[in-house]
C-alpha cells in the first residue's frame, strides 16, 4: 500500500510537488462524522439505558407505586417536624436541604417532588455574607415559585452582627424574591438587625394570609427602622415581638389574639390592651417602667377593662404590677405569675374582685411558700388547677388543703374546688402523712359545690438536687401502699424526678424496691 505522506520517512529529501501531494481535509472530515455518529449511538444507548433504569426503578420502587397525593404525603413526612409556627423542631439543616437531597434520587422522585408544592411551603434562611446573596436571592425565588399559590412560611435569620452601611443594597435582589412571595405570607419570622427591615415592603398588595408575625432580634441597641409593607396594612392573629416598638411594626392589631412580648415599657403595655381589643393570650416576659426602646408613647389615662383575655402570663417585677392594677379582665381564666407578691392583698385578690373573672387556673413562682401568702388563696375559690414553683412547701398550707368545707359559700376556706395541684418543689421533705387525706371520697349528704375533690397530685422533685434521697426518708411502706390504693381507685399521683437525665417516677420506684425486697 502506497505510504501517505505523513508516513513518509523523515530522511526522505524529495521534494513535495502537487502530484505527490495529498489532500487531508477529506480524509478528516471523514474521520469527525465517524467521531459525531460514535457520539450519537453513545448518546442512544445511555438514554436508553437510563430509560431502562427508570423502568425497573418505576416497577421496584413502592412510593412510585402509589397514588401522587399519597407518595407526596410521604415526602412531607421525610422533612422535619415543624411546629404551628413553621420552625422545625430539631435544629437542623434538612429543613432547607432535604427536598433538594429527595428529589434528587431518580427521575420519578423528582417529578413527584417537583410537582408537589405543599414540599416547598415552608423555608428557612440563613443569610450568608454578601458576596453570596445572589446565589440565595436565585435559590430563594425558585423554592418560592415551586409552592405555586399555597400560604407559605418564611423564616429569615441573619449570621452577620450588622450589616456594613455601604454593602445594604447588595441585599437588595435576596429581598426582593422574598417580597414577590407576600401576597402569600402566611407566618413571617424575622431574626434580622433593624436596618434590613426596610427591604421587606411586599409587592404592594394586602397579604390576606399573613397569621403570624415574629421579630427576634439579637442585636439590641437603639431601633431606627421597623416594619411596613408598601400600601398594605396586615392584620395577624399571632405576634411574637423581641425588643422591637409597637409603634415601629406596622401592622393592624384589631384581629390579634396571641401575644409574646419580651421587653416592653409600661405606657406600651397599656396600650396594647387598648389597640388589641380581641386579645385571648398575651405573655409579657418584662415591663419596664422606663422605655427602653427610644420610644415615646404616652400612659392612657383612665383604667382598662379587656373583655376577651383569658390566658395572662406575666414575669417578675414590680413594673408586672404596676399593670395588673390598670386592668380589669372578666374574662380571665388562666394566669401565670413569677412572684408570690402576687397573692398580696392589693394585686391578686384585689384583681378578681373588680374583675369578678372565673380563673380556673393559677401558676406562682417564689422563693417560698409560707402559709401567710398561700392563705390569700382563699380570694380565688373558682381555682381548680394550681401550679407552684417554690423552694419548699409551708406544712400548713398542705393541712389547710385537706380541711373540709362546711358549707359552698364558706369563703374562709382555701380553694374548695381545687382539682389537680403540681408542685415543683427544692425540698423534699413534703408532709406525706397528710397527702391521702387530699383524696377522700365525697361525704354523704355532700353535693358537688360542697366537698373538695381532688383527682390529681403531682410532686416534682426534679429542681430537687437530694430530691430522690430525700423522697425515699419520709416514704414508709404504709403510706406507699395507701397511696398506691388511691391511684388504683383512679386518682392521678405522681413524683416524677428527671435530674439524672432519665425520666423516672420515685414513687413507681419506691413501690417496685418494696416488691423486690
Amino acid at each position: 500500500m502506497e505510504s501517505s505522506c505523513w508516513h513518509r520517512n523523515l530522511n526522505d529529501t524529495e521534494q513535495a510537488t502537487p502530484a505527490n501531494l495529498i489532500d487531508i481535509h477529506p480524509l478528516m472530515a471523514e474521520v469527525d462524522q465517524e467521531i459525531r455518529d460514535a457520539e450519537e449511538t453513545l448518546r442512544l444507548l445511555l438514554d436508553k439505558r437510563r430509560n431502562l433504569v427508570s423502568d425497573r426503578n418505576h416497577r421496584l420502587d413502592p412510593i412510585l407505586r402509589f397514588p401522587p397525593e399519597i407518595a407526596s404525603h410521604i415526602f412531607e413526612c421525610c422533612l422535619p417536624s415543624r411546629d404551628e409556627r413553621g420552625d422545625a423542631l430539631e435544629e437542623t439543616h434538612r429543613d432547607t436541604r432535604m427536598p433538594w437531597l429527595l428529589r434528587s434520587v431518580c427521575r420519578g422522585w423528582h417529578s413527584i417532588f417537583s410537582s408537589t408544592p405543599q414540599l416547598w411551603s415552608t423555608i428557612t434562611l440563613k443569610l450568608p455574607d454578601a458576596d453570596f446573596l445572589g446565589v440565595l436571592a436565585r435559590f430563594t425565588q425558585e423554592w418560592v415559585d415551586r409552592s405555586r399559590s399555597l400560604p407559605i412560611t418564611i423564616r429569615i435569620e441573619c449570621r452577620q452582627m450588622y450589616p456594613a452601611p455601604q454593602l445594604v443594597d447588595s441585599w437588595i435582589p435576596f429581598f426582593d424574591a422574598v417580597n414577590h412571595s407576600s401576597t402569600r405570607w402566611k407566618c413571617l419570622s424575622l431574626n434580622i438587625p433593624d436596618i434590613l427591615l426596610p427591604f421587606l415592603q411586599g409587592v404592594g398588595q394586602a397579604p390576606a394570609m399573613l397569621k403570624e408575625l415574629r421579630f427576634n432580634d439579637k442585636h439590641y441597641g437603639e431601633r431606627r427602622h421597623g416594619f411596613f409593607l408598601r400600601n398594605a396594612i396586615p392584620c395577624p392573629e399571632k405576634v411574637n415581638i423581641d425588643a422591637l416598638p409597637l409603634s415601629l411594626i406596622g401592622i393592624s392589631w384589631c384581629h390579634l389574639k396571641h401575644v409574646t412580648i419580651r421587653q416592653i415599657g409600661l405606657n406600651e403595655c397599656l396600650s396594647l390592651f387598648q389597640l388589641a381589643p380581641d386579645m385571648a393570650y398575651c405573655h409579657l416576659f418584662s415591663i419596664s417602667g422606663f422605655n427602653p426602646l427610644n420610644t415615646d408613647v404616652p400612659s392612657p389615662s383612665e383604667n382598662i377593662t379587656h373583655r376577651s383575655l383569658k390566658t395572662l402570663i406575666l414575669g417578675n417585677d414590680d413594673h408586672m404590677l404596676q399593670a395588673l392594677h390598670r386592668l380589669t379582665l372578666p374574662g380571665l381564666e388562666v394566669l401565670k405569675v413569677d412572684t408570690l407578691s402576687i397573692l398580696d392583698p392589693e394585686n391578686l385578690p384585689a384583681l378578681v374582685k373588680r374583675s369578678l373573672c372565673p380563673l380556673t387556673k393559677l401558676t406562682i413562682s417564689g422563693r417560698n411558700g409560707a402559709l401567710e401568702a398561700l392563705s390569700q388563696l382563699t380570694s380565688v375559690p373558682t381555682v381548680t388547677d394550681l401550679t407552684i414553683f417554690t423552694l419548699h412547701l409551708d406544712t400548713d398550707f398542705i393541712k389547710a388543703l385537706t380541711s373540709r368545707p362546711v358549707i359552698a359559700s364558706d369563703t374562709d376556706k382555701l380553694l374548695p374546688n381545687l382539682r389537680r395541684l403540681v408542685l415543683h418543689i427544692f425540698d423534699a421533705q413534703l408532709p406525706w402523712s397528710f397527702i391521702p387525706d387530699l383524696f377522700r371520697p365525697r361525704s354523704e349528704g355532700q353535693s358537688e359545690g360542697q366537698d373538695r375533690r381532688v383527682e390529681a397530685l403531682i410532686v416534682d422533685l426534679s429542681c430537687s438536687r437530694d430530691g430522690q434521697a430525700q423522697f425515699r426518708s419520709s416514704m414508709n411502706p404504709d403510706l406507699a401502699h395507701r397511696l398506691k390504693a388511691l391511684r388504683e381507685d383512679g386518682f392521678d399521683i405522681r413524683v416524677p424526678f428527671s435530674l439524672t437525665g432519665a425520666s423516672l417516677d420515685l414513687l413507681d420506684q419506691y413501690l417496685e424496691d418494696e416488691q423486690h425486697d
